[in-house]
């Protein structure tokens, strides 16, 4: 975990796009995506490689896409992605077969 996890937001994340099937994904995981966009935001992106989180944190410090991988309770993957000039973060589903 990022040792910025109790921390602030580390970018904006702009206006919220949910990409298709994601609200009934996250129903049946019982789960919600604000859960998920909290770590996000705040540079805990466990699923990714230490190769991908950096690649994360230079898109923060130098501007660039921001992407993360998480999965859910019902083993569901959901991709967030925010972009490089920060004024879009949308959620989609990866993969929903488990």
């Amino acid at each position: 975990m990022n040792d910025n996890s109790k921390g602030t937001r580390l970018f904006p994340l702009g206006k919220l796009k949910l990409g298709p099937n994601l609200v009934e994904i996250l129903e049946e995981a019982d789960e919600y995506g604000i859960d998920y966009l909290k770590p996000y935001a705040k540079g805990d992106w466990p699923e990714m490689t230490p190769e991908q989180q950096e690649k994360n944190r230079l898109a923060i410090e130098n501007g660039g896409e921001i992407y993360a991988e998480y999965t859910l309770a019902n083993c569901a993957r959901i991709a967030i992605t925010t972009t490089a000039d920060r004024s879009t973060t949308t959620i989609n589903v990866l993969d929903s077969d488990c």
